[in-house]
């Protein structure tokens, strides 16, 4: 079978032969790239993955088990391009024709290349896999912050929360579109399941679930070694994350627990001059100050998998505070190792954490509540009891069972597709093309 996937990162490997060096793993999209090894391992199976990058033209790579089809799609802040880009159609049509396969899985719908690559398929079966949907993230980006706070911390004559919530929002106008027009979809909670059949009743919904970066199959979490009364947030760079609804949380923590740490993956946000700071970047340092939260917070710069499994091991207690997600694979790393969680019930995430075995939910604007489910966790001791989660992790994250599962679901989508009574649908959007 031959399968070809967009997705909206340029994997480690392609990025080393374009660049004629050693790959190393990377943290960003590191579940595709599981996922797309795991797939590749199978006898049959030919993968062609096309990534965009920055490339002059059309460039095509092969890999140990992968092709890559690198294509000029990214714009010069070096985000894909998002919005309608019918420049991009002649590209996804040489990359087909090119890799001939036999079904095409687009990987997340909200760059420009996804909406191109379903509208050139044609008579080729395709699927739709849901990362996430970006006009979620429009009604949610700064779900906790009044309008007050966002200006009072606005740099002056720059782009600031509102003008990044306004953007999502036309992102996601697009993106409702044509999603309203595809037939078969991959999802793996019940919130994307309810908000494809919103957008389409009659559409296809299959369930696959996904195969995690190599680190995190091993390993145990252990309450001996890890960091007493350490906090840690995958990542905090902007509002969705909900960093400020800990950065609230902590001072009553502390007033239980002073010796309470909290840990931020991704960049330094209080990092470079002042006056270079974003528009959160500013509101999140004003909270540290006002809170009096100077030594208590801890950027630890980006982390590939490895530093991020020994973070994790090392981490009393994992959250995810986001306002918004699907399946974070943060949260699921995780909860692989056996970490304490927390998490705001919010989209996806009650379907990873069906009961209290499995992690602790709160709702997202209640502060108490977060509070509470830290010093709970602080207060367990040595026997928290989370081999529960750990084993609904591990069979739900299983690399054999998912990619049987989703082997299966192409030959499901290959045949439905064939038939001559199934008629393909022409995306058509009148929409400005926008980057």
């Amino acid at each position: 079978m031959k399968i070809l996937w967009t997705v909206n990162i340029l994997f480690p490997e392609a990025k080393a032969l374009l660049e004629r060096r050693p790959a190393a793993l990377v943290s960003s999209g590191g579940w595709l790239i599981g996922a797309a090894e795991a797939l590749a391992a199978v006898d049959g199976v030919e993968l062609h993955i096309a990534c965009p990058a920055d490339v002059p033209a059309l460039t095509h790579l092969t890999g140990e088990k992968i092709h890559y089809h690198l294509y000029p799609g990214l714009q010069r802040s070096g985000e894909p391009f998002w919005g309608d880009h019918p420049r991009l159609d002649a590209i996804f049509k040489e990359i087909i024709e090119q890799a001939i396969p036999d079904v095409i899985d687009i990987h997340g719908t909200e760059y420009a290349h996804s909406l191109s690559c379903f509208r050139v398929a044609n008579h080729i079966p395709h699927i739709v896999t849901i990362q996430g949907f970006v006009y979620s993230v429009a009604q949610h980006y700064r779900d906790g912050l009044s309008r007050w706070a966002i200006f009072a911390h606005k740099r002056p004559f720059h782009h600031g929360i509102l003008h990044e919530q306004a953007v999502f929002a036309r992102r996601g106008a697009i993106e409702k579109k044509w999603l309203s027009q595809v037939r078969c979809f991959i999802g793996r909670t019940e919130w994307d399941r309810e908000q494809v059949l919103s957008l389409n009743p009659q559409a296809d919904y299959f369930i696959c679930n996904e195969t995690l970066r190599n680190a995190f199959y091993e390993g145990k979490w252990e309450w001996r070694q890890c960091e007493k009364h350490s906090i840690f947030l995958s990542q905090g760079g902007y509002p969705l994350k909900g960093l400020h609804q800990v950065l609230r949380a902590l001072p009553d923590v502390l007033e239980k627990y002073p010796d309470t740490r909290l840990y931020i993956g991704g960049g330094d946000l209080l990092g470079g001059k002042k006056k270079h700071r974003s528009n959160y970047a500013r509101l999140i340092a004003s909270l540290i100050e006002s809170l009096h939260l100077e030594d208590k917070v801890i950027f630890t710069g980006v982390l590939d998998a490895q530093a991020m499994k020994e973070r994790l091991m090392r981490t009393h207690v994992f959250i995810c505070p986001s306002s918004i997600e699907n399946s974070p694979n943060s949260l699921a790393e995780a909860q692989m190792l056996g970490v304490p969680c927390i998490a705001a019930r919010v989209g996806g995430i009650p379907s990873m954490i069906p009961d209290a075995s499995c992690g602790r939910l709160y709702d997202y604007p209640d502060i108490g509540q977060l509070t509470r489910h830290i010093c709970e966790v602080f207060a367990q001791g040595p026997t928290p009891g989370n081999g529960p989660m750990q084993e609904m992790a591990r069979l739900r994250h299983d690399p054999e069972r998912n990619v049987q599962t989703l082997l299966s679901i192409y030959q499901d989508v290959m045949e439905k597709q064939h038939k001559p009574e199934n008629k393909y649908l022409v995306v058509s959007l009148d929409v400005a093309n926008t980057a």
